[in-house]
């Protein structure tokens, strides 16, 4: 990764960052597979009937190399682990453009590489807590900002657009699949649903359409949670979710650290802990 990124800074001469296009032209030398989507219209109460976003599905490991690919690999010096590297070419560009986006731009940074290597070898990593730190950042930057033209900030608000279109049901599901990753459902040019003030207003403070225990296990009597070690991973994970904390997130030199209470809200639905912060 780091051979291919300098590589690239020198043919521009180490004045400017490498781009998402400069990255992918180097890399990819395949054909282009998905078209560009049309421009968007306000569709109010006419639904689509598909999208030109990406299926969701990836393609099965490459076994075979066009002469053309084996050249970019020839050029930074790498013989093996070519699916690996590959991968994670595609996982860097992928963390600094959609989970993590910049305020610098739309540039590549080397600081990905590593936990892309990570995961292209198999590794499991938490995305959720600097992804959501980064949310809360930016929201907070806007919320307390009293010149909104003025204030610059930047964080993955597509997972806030995601979040909107399934509890708040305000998007028109594109297709539907237990296979198919959620944001896939509610994304596309004409899948928003368009609401005036009042219509927000409404939908906002009545909870009309809303989806309020879409985040809760579903029992069918009250339990009690015994923090032993034992339990599923996915009640730990979730027991952890509702425990209020300080979520940090590291951008370059600095670091974020922002509240998180959702202990608060949590006990509006029956949550009880005998310690709560």
């Amino acid at each position: 990764m780091f051979a291919a990124f300098h590589h690239l800074k020198e043919e521009n001469h180490g004045n400017m960052g490498i781009s998402f296009n400069e990255w992918i032209q180097f890399w990819c030398k395949k054909d282009l597979k998905y078209e560009l989507a049309p421009p968007r219209k306000e569709k109010k109460s006419q639904r689509l009937s598909s999208t030109h976003n990406p299926t969701g599905e990836i393609p099965t490991e490459i076994n075979t190399w066009s002469s053309t690919q084996e050249m970019v690999f020839s050029k930074i010096g790498v013989k093996h682990q070519k699916y690996e590297t590959y991968l994670t070419t595609f996982l860097s560009c992928w963390l600094c453009a959609f989970v993590l986006p910049s305020e610098e731009g739309n540039f590549i940074r080397p600081e990905t590489f590593k936990i892309a290597s990570l995961m292209a070898s198999g590794k499991r990593v938490s995305l959720a807590v600097p992804i959501l730190t980064s949310i809360y950042h930016g929201l907070n930057k806007i919320s307390n900002s009293s010149q909104l033209d003025h204030v610059r900030v930047c964080f993955p608000i597509h997972y806030v657009y995601g979040w909107l279109a399934y509890y708040l049901k305000t998007h028109y599901p594109l297709t539907s699949g237990p296979s198919l990753p959620r944001m896939v459902v509610y994304s596309g040019e004409g899948a928003a649903k368009y609401f005036d003030k009042d219509e927000a207003r409404k939908r906002v403070h009545r909870g009309e359409n809303i989806v309020w225990n879409a985040t809760m296990l579903s029992r069918t009597h009250p339990t009690y949670y015994l923090d032993d070690q034992k339990s599923s991973e996915l009640d730990q994970a979730y027991f952890m979710s509702i425990r209020f904390n300080y979520l940090p997130l590291r951008r370059g030199g600095s670091f974020v650290i922002e509240p998180y209470s959702p202990h608060r809200f949590n006990r509006q639905f029956g949550f009880h802990q005998d310690n709560p912060g």
